[in-house]
């Protein structure tokens, strides 16, 4: 899909590129869903806006010391969601 056609957002130096076609899909819901009673949940829903490859490299530009803070993910992709929301508005 060309760029134009992407989200583009850029949320703590990392720009991040979603499909707007993720947004409407059923299993990105039912993961959101499922994170509300498992926050274990959380990856997967990632994964599904993000795609394996940007999962991991935003993974990979959070890390400090070895390890990858979970809150620190959290709030990566709640911005993520936000500026995206506002981007598909327009």
């Amino acid at each position: 899909m060309a760029d134009s056609e992407m989200i583009c957002v850029e949320c703590d130096g990392v720009p991040v590129r979603i499909d707007p076609g993720v947004v409407d899909d059923i299993d990105l819901l039912e993961a959101l869903g499922d994170m509300t009673e498992d926050p274990t949940r959380f990856p997967k829903a990632m994964r599904i806006l993000l795609g394996d490859e940007q999962y991991e490299a935003v993974k990979a530009s959070l890390r400090e010391g070895g390890r990858t803070s979970a809150t620190r993910m959290a709030a990566f992709f709640r911005e993520v969601v936000e500026k995206a929301g506002e981007k598909a508005k327009n």
